[in-house]
């Protein structure tokens, strides 16, 4: 016959059978579920969801103790490294890695208690790594974990992709390279952000060191620095295009501003092409000195086959002392300034200082430049050192 146990004792084996039996039906539940949720997946049997993940995921979970043994290696991607699941179990992580220095240092740093993530690449092969130590109840480390997931295709993609925009970059420069202008793109502080090779040559500085820097305080000095700037300021408050012209060190230039917009619509970045037009100036005032001349040769003989009156008009123009302007204009005739370089200083029209020229040569009878510019010298209106000598 067994021994009664005692009503006190009874009572809590009663209590622990209660608990049991809630346990057993909750465990039989989540089973159930975890079944259901398995079959759905059209798995052979229910298995735990860890280990599902573990063997059908790109990753690899390892475990090793203090003294860097492994003690759990498994998961898809060690197909990777040509491993199978447990097969460095027992093996030192040490030896295994002895040639990786970066493995190396992990393994010292994590048994060293410090928790941390990195990049590994391994046999070709591109890893993202956490590492955590693991610790018993009192605190004390006893080994580590890692779980690596495999990021190889994600990294070749990325590399694809940063290939085809340095292609792009590349096609990009070569074509902005071939325009005959100089050109750059400038964003609302002034910023180099593309530049090409003709506006590097033009500035003296390599294209490494344009872009980037603020082109404000590299590139530009001078009175024409300020009007450059209020006509980038222009473009982008404004929101359209401008072109003009300037002189830069004795030349002339057109400049092509064009407002970039941003997907909002706002203007934020500038292009700015622009090209020395000297050379033509130079012809176009060349054309227009000689169309003069010619006019100023045909009135003349038409003046010598007129009527007396006519020749008294003539006579008097010859006669007729030059104006302080004209005086000013012939000085600057003198000194090498073309006709819109004089209408520039002076703030009028081309058209005046044409006239004005043309009253010149009708007062002094000279209808050639170079006669205005001997004229000027020997009347003392010009000094050859001080004002022909300089550069035209």
């Amino acid at each position: 016959m067994s021994a009664e146990m005692p009503d006190n004792v009874s009572a809590e084996y009663d209590q622990l059978k209660v608990e049991l039996a809630n346990v057993r039906a909750q465990l039989a539940f989540y089973k159930a579920r975890c079944c259901n949720w398995w079959s759905g997946l059209n798995t052979d049997e229910p298995v735990p969801l860890l280990h599902w993940v573990v063997d059908n995921a790109p990753i690899i979970l390892t475990a090793i103790d203090q003294q860097g043994i492994f003690r759990l290696s498994v998961g898809k991607a060690l197909e990777s490294l040509g491993l199978k699941p447990g097969e460095v179990v027992g093996r030192s992580a040490f030896e295994m890695y002895s040639d990786h220095p970066q493995v190396i240092a992990m393994l010292h740093r994590v048994l060293s208690g410090d928790s941390f993530a990195s990049e590994v690449v391994e046999h070709g092969h591109f890893f993202e790594v956490e590492c955590v130590p693991v610790r018993n109840t009192d605190g004390t480390q006893i080994g580590a974990v890692a779980v690596s997931l495999e990021v190889t295709r994600r990294r070749s993609a990325e590399s694809q992709a940063a290939e085809l925009s340095h292609n792009h970059d590349q096609n990009l420069q070569a074509m902005i390279d071939a325009v005959p202008e100089k050109a750059l793109m400038i964003d609302a502080d002034f910023t180099v952000l593309f530049a090409n090779q003709r506006f590097s040559d033009h500035t003296g500085i390599p294209l490494k060191q344009l872009l980037g820097a603020n082109i404000h305080n590299l590139i530009l000095s001078g009175p024409e620095k300020d009007n450059r700037f209020q006509k980038v300021r222009e473009v982008i408050d404004g929101g359209s295009a401008v072109t003009f012209t300037d002189t830069e060190n004795g030349r002339w230039y057109e400049h092509n501003l064009v407002p970039l917009a941003t997907p909002q619509g706002k203007p934020a970045r500038v292009a700015v092409f622009f090209h020395d037009i000297t050379d033509r100036i130079r012809a176009e005032e060349l054309e227009r000195e000689r169309i003069a001349a010619e006019l100023h040769e045909v009135v003349s003989e038409m003046l010598e086959h007129h009527h007396d009156e006519y020749g008294t008009i003539r006579d008097e123009l010859r006669n007729k002392p030059l104006t302080p302007r004209e005086t000013a204009v012939l000085k600057e005739i003198a000194a090498g300034l073309s006709t819109k370089q004089i209408a520039m200083k002076h703030g009028v029209a081309i058209k005046t200082i044409e006239s004005q020229r043309l009253a010149i040569m009708r007062k002094l009878s000279i209808f050639t430049v170079a006669g205005l510019v001997r004229y000027a010298i020997r009347h003392g209106v010009a000094h050859l050192e001080n004002d022909y000598g300089r550069q035209r």
